[in-house]
């Protein structure tokens, strides 16, 4: 198990070592130089809910203005410090 992680237009070689055999794959990344619209989710209105209540958050409802994949990253602005489980998908819950 392994994350890769190329920042603009790279190439690189990849080799993975497993019980004494190697493999190699060679990667390619351009990146499209265009700027990206930023896109922000919706939750919807404020709520109030009791202390250790569980809260879902989702972006079902957000699309990209330029029709491409979203990644999700939702992070807290105020109050106590929770954690959210699958702070990176399409849906939280803290």
């Amino acid at each position: 198990d392994g994350l890769l992680q190329i920042v603009g237009s790279s190439k690189t070689v990849v080799t993975v070592t497993k019980r004494g055999k190697q493999a190699t794959l060679d990667v390619s990344v351009e990146v499209n130089i265009e700027p990206n619209e930023l896109s922000i989710a919706n939750t919807g209105p404020n709520k109030i809910v009791k202390t250790g209540a569980k809260v879902k958050f989702s972006g079902l409802k957000r699309r990209d203005l330029e029709g491409e994949a979203l990644l999700y990253q939702w992070s807290q602005v105020r109050a106590s410090k929770v954690s959210p489980l699958d702070a990176n998908g399409l849906e939280a819950t803290v």
